[in-house]
Protein backbone atom coordinates (compact mmCIF):
# COMPACT_ATOMS: atom_id res chain seq x y z
CA UNK A 1 0.00 0.00 0.00
CA UNK A 2 1.47 3.36 -1.04
CA UNK A 3 0.68 6.92 0.02
CA UNK A 4 -1.67 9.01 -2.07
CA UNK A 5 -3.06 12.55 -2.01
CA UNK A 6 -6.49 13.54 -3.27
CA UNK A 7 -8.78 16.53 -3.13
CA UNK A 8 -12.39 16.00 -2.17
CA UNK A 9 -15.60 17.95 -1.76
CA UNK A 10 -18.12 16.74 0.83
CA UNK A 11 -21.88 17.00 1.18
CA UNK A 12 -24.28 15.60 3.79
CA UNK A 13 -24.63 12.14 2.24
CA UNK A 14 -21.79 10.61 4.24
CA UNK A 15 -22.04 7.22 5.94
CA UNK A 16 -20.26 5.40 8.74
CA UNK A 17 -17.22 3.60 7.32
CA UNK A 18 -13.60 2.56 7.92
CA UNK A 19 -10.30 2.54 6.04
CA UNK A 20 -7.44 0.06 6.11
CA UNK A 21 -4.88 2.86 6.03
CA UNK A 22 -4.29 6.14 7.86
CA UNK A 23 -6.36 9.04 6.55
CA UNK A 24 -5.55 12.70 7.22
CA UNK A 25 -8.01 15.45 6.26
CA UNK A 26 -6.55 18.94 5.77
CA UNK A 27 -8.91 21.87 5.05
CA UNK A 28 -8.45 24.04 1.98
CA UNK A 29 -11.76 25.87 2.28
CA UNK A 30 -15.01 25.28 4.10
CA UNK A 31 -15.72 23.26 7.24
CA UNK A 32 -16.25 19.52 7.69
CA UNK A 33 -18.24 18.08 10.59
CA UNK A 34 -16.85 14.66 11.42
CA UNK A 35 -17.23 12.02 14.11
CA UNK A 36 -14.24 9.73 14.70
CA UNK A 37 -14.74 6.74 16.97
CA UNK A 38 -17.49 8.60 18.81
CA UNK A 39 -15.60 11.91 19.09
CA UNK A 40 -17.24 14.78 17.24
CA UNK A 41 -15.27 17.67 15.84
CA UNK A 42 -14.90 20.10 12.98
CA UNK A 43 -12.12 20.30 10.40
CA UNK A 44 -11.68 23.92 9.32
CA UNK A 45 -9.15 26.73 9.13
CA UNK A 46 -6.02 25.43 10.88
CA UNK A 47 -7.59 22.26 12.30
CA UNK A 48 -7.07 18.80 10.81
CA UNK A 49 -8.13 15.27 11.72
CA UNK A 50 -6.13 12.03 11.64
CA UNK A 51 -8.16 8.82 11.33
CA UNK A 52 -6.42 5.63 12.42
CA UNK A 53 -6.74 2.42 10.38
CA UNK A 54 -9.96 0.54 11.13
CA UNK A 55 -11.51 3.49 12.99
CA UNK A 56 -15.18 4.14 12.26
CA UNK A 57 -16.05 7.65 11.15
CA UNK A 58 -18.79 9.67 9.50
CA UNK A 59 -18.67 13.16 8.06
CA UNK A 60 -20.61 15.85 6.21
CA UNK A 61 -20.26 19.43 5.01
CA UNK A 62 -22.37 22.20 3.50
CA UNK A 63 -21.65 24.84 0.89
CA UNK A 64 -18.45 25.35 -1.06
CA UNK A 65 -15.70 23.22 0.44
CA UNK A 66 -12.51 21.43 -0.53
CA UNK A 67 -10.18 19.24 1.51
CA UNK A 68 -6.83 17.60 0.91
CA UNK A 69 -6.81 13.92 1.91
CA UNK A 70 -3.68 11.95 2.65
CA UNK A 71 -4.01 8.16 2.77
CA UNK A 72 -0.86 6.34 3.82
CA UNK A 73 0.35 3.12 5.48
CA UNK A 74 0.58 3.03 9.25
CA UNK A 75 4.33 2.42 8.96
CA UNK A 76 4.90 5.99 7.74
CA UNK A 77 3.75 7.36 11.11
CA UNK A 78 4.68 4.51 13.43
CA UNK A 79 2.56 2.60 15.92
CA UNK A 80 3.63 4.74 18.89
CA UNK A 81 2.61 8.02 17.29
CA UNK A 82 -0.57 6.45 15.97
CA UNK A 83 -1.58 5.43 19.49
CA UNK A 84 -1.29 9.08 20.54
CA UNK A 85 -3.39 10.17 17.57
CA UNK A 86 -6.07 7.60 18.38
CA UNK A 87 -6.54 9.36 21.72
CA UNK A 88 -6.60 12.84 20.17
CA UNK A 89 -7.41 12.73 16.44
CA UNK A 90 -7.98 16.47 16.03
CA UNK A 91 -4.80 18.54 15.68
CA UNK A 92 -3.69 22.03 14.76
CA UNK A 93 -2.14 22.16 11.31
CA UNK A 94 1.40 23.50 11.14
CA UNK A 95 1.89 26.65 9.04
CA UNK A 96 3.95 24.61 6.57
CA UNK A 97 1.12 22.11 6.21
CA UNK A 98 -1.35 24.93 5.53
CA UNK A 99 0.93 26.48 2.92
CA UNK A 100 1.41 23.11 1.25
CA UNK A 101 -2.35 22.46 1.02
CA UNK A 102 -2.86 25.90 -0.53
CA UNK A 103 0.00 25.31 -2.99
CA UNK A 104 -1.33 21.92 -4.10
CA UNK A 105 -4.79 23.42 -4.49
CA UNK A 106 -3.39 26.05 -6.85
CA UNK A 107 -1.54 23.39 -8.82
CA UNK A 108 -4.58 21.10 -9.09
CA UNK A 109 -7.58 23.44 -9.31
CA UNK A 110 -9.73 21.03 -11.33
CA UNK A 111 -8.25 17.67 -10.32
CA UNK A 112 -8.98 15.24 -7.53
CA UNK A 113 -5.83 13.12 -7.61
CA UNK A 114 -2.52 14.86 -6.89
CA UNK A 115 0.07 13.79 -9.52
CA UNK A 116 3.02 11.63 -8.38
CA UNK A 117 5.56 14.44 -8.78
CA UNK A 118 3.58 16.74 -6.48
CA UNK A 119 2.95 13.86 -4.07
CA UNK A 120 6.70 13.29 -3.79
CA UNK A 121 7.16 17.03 -3.17
CA UNK A 122 4.45 17.36 -0.52
CA UNK A 123 4.49 14.08 1.39
CA UNK A 124 7.60 14.77 3.54
CA UNK A 125 6.18 18.07 4.83
CA UNK A 126 2.82 16.49 5.62
CA UNK A 127 4.40 13.60 7.48
CA UNK A 128 6.76 15.92 9.38
CA UNK A 129 3.77 17.94 10.58
CA UNK A 130 2.14 14.77 11.91
CA UNK A 131 5.12 13.36 13.77
CA UNK A 132 4.93 15.84 16.65
CA UNK A 133 2.30 18.22 17.94
CA UNK A 134 2.75 21.95 17.42
CA UNK A 135 4.06 23.62 20.54
CA UNK A 136 1.27 24.35 23.04
CA UNK A 137 1.87 28.10 22.81
CA UNK A 138 1.50 27.90 19.04
CA UNK A 139 -1.83 26.13 19.47
CA UNK A 140 -2.88 28.79 21.97
CA UNK A 141 -2.05 31.52 19.45
CA UNK A 142 -4.03 29.73 16.74
CA UNK A 143 -7.00 29.48 19.11
CA UNK A 144 -6.80 33.19 19.94
CA UNK A 145 -6.73 34.04 16.24
CA UNK A 146 -9.89 31.99 15.77
CA UNK A 147 -11.57 33.68 18.74
CA UNK A 148 -10.75 37.11 17.32
CA UNK A 149 -12.32 36.13 14.00
CA UNK A 150 -15.42 34.49 15.56
CA UNK A 151 -15.82 36.22 18.91
CA UNK A 152 -19.61 36.24 18.77
CA UNK A 153 -19.96 32.45 18.77
CA UNK A 154 -20.74 30.36 21.85
CA UNK A 155 -17.25 29.53 23.11
CA UNK A 156 -17.25 27.36 26.22
CA UNK A 157 -13.92 26.41 27.76
CA UNK A 158 -14.52 22.85 26.61
CA UNK A 159 -15.02 23.99 23.02
CA UNK A 160 -11.91 26.19 23.16
CA UNK A 161 -9.86 23.30 24.53
CA UNK A 162 -11.12 20.90 21.87
CA UNK A 163 -10.36 23.42 19.13
CA UNK A 164 -6.80 23.82 20.41
CA UNK A 165 -6.31 20.10 20.99
CA UNK A 166 -5.64 20.62 24.70
CA UNK A 167 -7.17 19.49 27.96
CA UNK A 168 -9.30 22.23 29.61
CA UNK A 169 -6.93 22.31 32.59
CA UNK A 170 -3.93 22.74 30.28
CA UNK A 171 -5.73 25.51 28.39
CA UNK A 172 -6.42 27.33 31.68
CA UNK A 173 -2.75 27.04 32.64
CA UNK A 174 -1.58 28.41 29.28
CA UNK A 175 -3.94 31.40 29.48
CA UNK A 176 -2.76 32.13 33.03
CA UNK A 177 0.87 31.81 32.00
CA UNK A 178 0.50 33.94 28.85
CA UNK A 179 -2.25 36.47 29.61
CA UNK A 180 -2.65 36.26 33.42
CA UNK A 181 -6.36 35.47 33.07
CA UNK A 182 -8.70 32.57 32.38
CA UNK A 183 -9.92 31.70 28.85
CA UNK A 184 -13.35 33.20 29.55
CA UNK A 185 -11.85 36.36 31.02
CA UNK A 186 -9.77 36.78 27.86
CA UNK A 187 -12.87 36.35 25.69
CA UNK A 188 -14.87 38.79 27.82
CA UNK A 189 -12.12 41.39 27.45
CA UNK A 190 -11.97 40.84 23.68
CA UNK A 191 -15.72 41.34 23.28
CA UNK A 192 -15.75 44.40 25.50
CA UNK A 193 -12.82 46.02 23.73
CA UNK A 194 -14.59 45.61 20.41
CA UNK A 195 -17.84 46.92 21.77
CA UNK A 196 -16.25 50.01 23.29
CA UNK A 197 -14.43 50.80 20.07
CA UNK A 198 -17.55 50.98 17.95
CA UNK A 199 -18.28 54.07 15.77
CA UNK A 200 -18.72 57.61 17.08
CA UNK A 201 -16.88 58.37 20.29
CA UNK A 202 -16.75 54.80 21.62
CA UNK A 203 -19.11 55.58 24.49
CA UNK A 204 -22.10 53.46 23.58
CA UNK A 205 -24.85 52.99 26.15
CA UNK A 206 -24.21 49.92 28.29
CA UNK A 207 -27.41 48.29 27.00
CA UNK A 208 -26.12 48.60 23.42
CA UNK A 209 -22.77 47.17 24.47
CA UNK A 210 -24.52 44.20 26.10
CA UNK A 211 -26.48 43.54 22.91
CA UNK A 212 -23.41 43.82 20.69
CA UNK A 213 -21.31 41.50 22.83
CA UNK A 214 -23.96 38.78 23.05
CA UNK A 215 -25.12 39.24 26.64
CA UNK A 216 -28.87 39.15 27.10
CA UNK A 217 -29.10 42.48 28.93
CA UNK A 218 -27.26 45.17 30.90
CA UNK A 219 -27.46 43.22 34.16
CA UNK A 220 -26.02 40.07 32.58
CA UNK A 221 -23.09 42.03 31.16
CA UNK A 222 -22.45 43.71 34.50
CA UNK A 223 -22.43 40.38 36.35
CA UNK A 224 -20.09 38.78 33.80
CA UNK A 225 -17.68 41.70 33.75
CA UNK A 226 -17.62 42.06 37.53
CA UNK A 227 -16.92 38.34 37.88
CA UNK A 228 -14.16 38.48 35.25
CA UNK A 229 -12.43 41.72 36.25
CA UNK A 230 -13.94 42.97 39.50
CA UNK A 231 -15.19 46.10 37.68
CA UNK A 232 -18.54 47.36 36.50
CA UNK A 233 -18.86 48.22 32.78
CA UNK A 234 -18.62 51.94 33.55
CA UNK A 235 -15.51 51.46 35.69
CA UNK A 236 -13.94 49.21 33.06
CA UNK A 237 -14.57 51.84 30.38
CA UNK A 238 -13.01 54.60 32.48
CA UNK A 239 -9.93 52.51 33.16
CA UNK A 240 -9.33 50.99 29.73
CA UNK A 241 -10.75 53.35 27.12
CA UNK A 242 -9.15 56.70 26.47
Amino acid sequence: MSARLNFRRYDRSGWHHRHDDVQVVVPVRGALDIEVDGRGGRVESARIVVIAPGTGHDQGADGDNRFLLLNCPLALLGEGRMQQLRQRPFLSATPRMQRLAAYLDRQCPAREAVPPALLAHGLPDLLAGLQTDPAPLQRLQQLCNTLRARAGEDWTVERMAAHAGLRPSRLHALFRQTYDCSPQQWLVALRLERAYRQPADGRLPIARIAQYTDWSDHASLTRSLRKATGLTPAAYRRRHVA
